[in-house]
């Protein structure tokens, strides 16, 4: 299943005429590491989420994560600039990871559940908390951490 992924993924990069080797291998950690376990069953006892669907809200977050990237590069179609092309733009990459992280997590949420705005926007802040080391690192101190919603 994984060979298919990262076919996918090749796919998608040689489609769009990137390069895998422009967008930095923190990056990718970014995108494979945001929904880990612990974060995201953290953030659902912070914010009141029923015990019992938690495992399927984790599950569903760790399948998903297999298709972050591709759901990534399929924003950049329409862009008249992509952020990914040489050289890359770290925050319009970051924004464009943003806002696919933040729509699987609310899909995700509304399955289950999960529909207060308040909670979506705060359970995806406290994984952004959880992440910001590794994107500060990856992308630079200026890559703003701005909250959903504002």
């Amino acid at each position: 299943m994984k060979k298919i992924w990262m076919f996918l993924a090749f796919g998608v990069l040689a489609f769009s005429g990137l390069k895998a080797d422009e967008i930095p291998p923190c990056f990718t950690q970014l995108e494979r590491q945001f929904f880990a376990f612990r974060a995201v069953e953290q953030a659902l006892a912070l914010y009141e989420v029923p015990q019992g669907a938690w495992g399927h809200i984790v599950d569903e977050l760790q399948r998903e994560t297999g298709n972050i990237h591709q759901r990534v590069m399929s924003r950049t179609a329409g862009m008249k600039t992509n952020p990914f092309s040489h050289p890359f733009n770290r925050r319009g990459a970051y924004n464009l990871l943003d806002g696919t992280l933040y729509e699987i997590l609310v899909q995700v949420l509304d399955k289950w559940g999960v529909r207060d705005p308040d909670s979506r926007r705060g359970i995806f802040q406290y994984l952004k908390e959880q992440s910001a080391p590794l994107i500060r690192s990856c992308l630079g101190e200026n890559v703003t951490m701005s909250k959903i919603g504002q």
